[in-house]
């Protein structure tokens, strides 16, 4: 209800109950001293349905309500896994800056689908229909990778402060956007990316594919100038996440002059003392905080003051 996506599960059909039609959820908070209720339903047809205050919205308002922060053991993907993890991540922590990158980047998905169908229709045929939508793909793609670089010059500084605190000063963290085609200066992303389009056209049209564009970078974090995700150890690839999740934190709330909502599910488990001391004390200054765990006692004492609520058979206690 904060974000408009699931917590876990990527196929959002998959939270509808069995032999049921749609799924339904209903929610009431306060943000900026102001009162909302938060409506999200969808159906097995994939239709989603937003509403605040009773009124239907698009997903790029409803993310500006309620700015929130979630840190999970299985987050430690973003370090490890694929470039489309840590894409998305980016993708929706600007949307919880910007109100209208989410609609650029719907935009950019919607016309680089048209292009790659054209891409595989011109195949063998000779025809370049795929060019028409070139400009389109430029546009609304360089305000995409403008954003994102934007974004990491913000949120860099933070993930090294929290990485250097964390690690004691012995090591330290970097963060690199390694676009699919090269630029040196802002001002040049759409010449070069059209440059790109064209570098690789033949290979494009070979492959029925686009294969330039915000939609191949990646997020690039690097330990004392190692690649983390080829040469980092586990422990070390925790205090990477934990410090660019507690640096979003601090940058949403520099944004907004209010905490975001944080959501810990199983954190604790994961973390050695060091971690787990240094958490606790700054999410015992932060806002509001939701911490789901199976061992309570597994809790920094900081953190026991909190409100219980305990989950049995389903139903919430």
């Amino acid at each position: 209800m904060c974000t408009g996506k699931p917590f876990h599960s990527t196929n959002e059909s998959n939270l509808i109950q069995f032999n049921q039609p749609f799924f339904r959820l209903v929610g009431e908070g306060v943000s900026y001293n102001k009162n909302y209720k938060v409506e999200v339903a969808l159906s097995l047809e994939g239709i989603k349905q937003i509403k605040l205050n009773g009124s239907a919205v698009r997903l790029s308002e409803l993310v500006q309500v309620f700015p929130l922060v979630s840190i999970t053991p299985d987050e430690i993907s973003l370090i490890f896994g694929s470039p489309s993890l840590r894409r998305r991540f980016l993708d929706l922590a600007i949307s919880q800056l910007h109100p209208t990158y989410l609609n650029t980047l719907q935009e950019y998905q919607k016309v680089l689908d048209q292009r790659n169908r054209a891409l595989k229709e011109d195949r063998g045929s000779g025809s370049q229909s795929y060019k028409a939508w070139d400009e389109q793909l430029v546009q609304s793609g360089s305000e995409i990778v403008k954003k994102r670089v934007e974004f990491l010059d913000q949120i860099r500084p933070e993930v090294e402060r929290h990485y250097a605190q964390i690690s004691g000063e012995k090591e330290r963290v970097g963060l690199e956007y390694r676009c699919s085609f090269y630029f040196s200066a802002k001002e040049e992303i759409a010449r070069q990316f059209s440059a790109g389009l064209k570098i690789f056209e033949s290979r494009e049209r070979m492959l029925a594919a686009t294969l330039v564009g915000p939609h191949r970078d990646d997020l690039e974090f690097k330990i004392d100038g190692n690649l983390a995700r080829e040469y980092g150890s586990f422990g070390q690839g925790r205090t990477a996440l934990l410090s660019l999740k507690l640096a979003q934190l601090d940058l949403l709330q520099k944004s907004f002059g209010e905490p975001p909502i944080l959501l810990l599910d199983e954190v604790f488990s994961d973390l050695d003392q060091r971690r787990s001391e240094y958490l606790g004390e700054l999410l015992s200054r932060a806002g509001q905080v939701f911490i789901a765990t199976s061992k309570e006692w597994e809790l920094p004492e900081k953190l026991k003051k909190g409100k219980v609520f305990e989950i049995k058979n389903g139903e919430v206690m």
